[in-house]
């Protein structure tokens, strides 16, 4: 559980990797209690991605491979399959990839408390892992992230307004109302951060123990050996060496790479277009001076109260 932009993608895709587990890509099946209601979400929030994963998975599993006329098949399932429940969903795809232990990694799992409680409430003996970066770092990567989506969704847009299609309402631009007359909230990268963060914080103190772990991103992926067996030991799954050198190679993942265009996503765009690990320890900043700029005194003091909670 982490915000967009914090290392989620490889930290998903190198558990994936390990032998007894599968590395799923962004379902968003703890958003909504419905596929219906997802698709809703899909459509009023200008989402257009929220089931390239879905669509992915499933062409994967029907059909061991992820181009156009499988990701196709898979929508006309997903459509067909509306009425479902998103945990009948979930149980549908584990089922698929049982023995091994499905991981999840929706960013939009941690947007609100009531989609961590669903998460637990349907998997109530799940392990929750709290993936943490630095905000500043964090902050200019969300950024980069919601700037590139917003263009990419207008140029879809705007191309399916050109060649006299009905414009998709999840590709509509920023600038324009949605089906109730609003417009979109601009988002404060920093803001989101320290909202995730503080929502995440709160439901791990709720969860039994031995259910949650926090570790800092920055440590886990400049430092393979050590921190991989221990995941490995908390996830009660084999921690031999074969299994650990397994999950060094994130590129690996059949959700790694960008997908058919009628699912190009799934997974954060950057990972999609270079999963490979780097070679160099990842970099963390400073924490004082950095960012107090960019948001209010009280917001600043929040932040850097909880960043070093963190231990950054």
């Amino acid at each position: 559980m982490t915000p967009p932009r914090s290392f989620s993608s490889v930290v998903c895709a190198l558990l994936g990797r390990h032998p007894d587990l599968y590395g799923f890509p962004e379902l968003n099946l703890f958003k909504t209690d419905t596929i219906e209601e997802l698709n809703f979400a899909r459509i009023q929030r200008r989402w257009p991605t929220a089931m390239d994963g879905l669509a992915r998975t499933l062409a994967e599993i029907h059909e061991g491979t992820q181009n156009e006329l499988s990701v196709h098949r898979a929508r006309v399932w997903i459509n067909e399959h509306m009425h479902l429940g998103c945990k009948e969903v979930f149980n549908y795809v584990l089922d698929y990839v049982a023995p091994k232990i499905g991981v999840d990694k929706s960013p939009t799992t941690i947007l609100k408390v009531e989609n961590m409680e669903r998460a637990f409430h349907m998997f109530p003996k799940a392990r929750f892992l709290h993936l943490t970066r630095h905000p500043v770092t964090s902050a200019k990567s969300i950024a980069e992230f919601l700037s590139v989506i917003i263009q990419t969704r207008e140029q879809v847009g705007q191309m399916q307004a050109r060649v006299g299609w009905s414009v998709d309402p999840a590709f509509l631009s920023d600038e324009e109302e949605d089906l109730k007359g609003n417009k979109p909230v601009k988002v404060s990268p920093l803001k989101l951060w320290l909202s995730a963060h503080t929502k995440i914080m709160n439901f791990m103190e709720r969860l039994p123990l031995g259910q949650g772990m926090r570790i800092r991103g920055e440590d886990l992926l400049s430092d393979l050996d050590i921190y991989l067996p221990q995941l490995a030991e908390w996830l009660g799954v084999r921690t031999d060496q074969e299994a650990i050198d397994e999950m060094k190679s994130p590129e690996e993942s059949p959700y790694a790479r960008t997908g058919p265009i009628n699912a190009p996503f799934g997974n954060d765009p950057k990972f999609l277009a270079n999963p490979k690990l780097r070679s160099s320890k990842v970099p963390i900043p400073p924490l004082k001076g950095t960012f107090e700029w960019a948001v209010d005194t009280d917001t600043a003091r929040e932040i850097q109260e909880l960043a070093q909670q963190m231990g950054y």
